[in-house]
């Protein structure tokens, strides 16, 4: 039925025809076969792997991020504390 409706497909003056809706055996799959239940096996094991070890790199960098943000909180505490004190001293004298 495709056959017949892409057989009787005419193009109009200046229309280019139309490319053919399926090729037997197209060069990308000459040139990779499909892949074995093995090879899709490691594969998948493969992306796991890769994609653990993106995981816990996210995770360390979030960590430094928030252990960063920390310190710098606790050296803002202690600048607040020492200006306390010495205005403190300043007051008292």
């Amino acid at each position: 039925m495709l056959k017949m409706a892409l057989s009787s497909y005419h193009p109009l003056k200046g229309e280019e025809e139309a490319p053919p809706l399926f090729c037997p055996k197209s060069s990308i799959e000459r040139d990779f076969p499909p892949l074995t239940t093995e090879a899709r096996i490691q594969l998948r094991q493969r992306k796991h792997e890769i994609l653990g070890k993106y995981m816990a790199a996210q995770k360390l960098k979030e960590k430094k991020k928030e252990n960063k943000e920390k310190d710098k909180a606790k050296e803002d505490d202690s600048k607040d504390k020492k200006e306390e004190k010495k205005n403190d001293e300043d007051f008292r004298s």
